[in-house]
């Protein structure tokens, strides 16, 4: 497999490194506030809470345990669901959006078994995909949250 260009910079690789190393309860803890911040003020305000809470209820007591390299197919639909629940403004889609969080860090080993070859490229366990699509994440929950509340 080709190396990628990026890797050759040492400061990215440093940054990259942070970003694959950081505690995994972080990354459920960014989703949760950019949904909870778009479902503040609609209908989906209290059971949208409450689910949030349990939620975090179930998680933080595994936090330890959470992958640090999640199920990235899992955390990418997260991150279009909630993209679609602040910046759509398709509330239920967040529903979705935290399911698909849970199952991506929560533990486990079951993994589909899917042979097509971009989709081993796009959602590969490398670091270079972890990376990506980690700071894909988080920049894009920090967009939502903003989004929401200033919307």
């Amino acid at each position: 497999m080709p190396v990628s260009p990026l890797l050759r910079y040492p400061p990215l690789v440093r940054l990259g490194i942070r970003i694959d190393t950081a505690p995994a309860w972080w990354w459920p803890a960014a989703q949760f506030a950019a949904v909870g911040a778009a479902w503040l003020g609609t209908v989906h305000t209290l059971p949208g809470t409450v689910a949030l809470v349990i939620a975090a209820c179930t998680l933080w007591p595994m936090r330890e345990q959470l992958r640090a390299a999640p199920r990235l197919e899992w955390l990418a639909l997260a991150l279009l669901c909630t993209l679609a629940c602040s910046a759509g403004g398709w509330l239920a889609a967040g529903w979705l959006g935290v399911a698909a969080t849970l199952i991506a860090f929560v533990p486990g080993t079951q993994r589909a078994a899917v042979p097509m070859q971009l989709w081993q490229q796009l959602f590969g366990n490398t670091f270079v995909n972890r990376v990506a699509h980690k700071t894909l994440f988080a920049g894009a929950m920090l967009l939502c949250a903003a989004w929401s509340l200033i919307s």
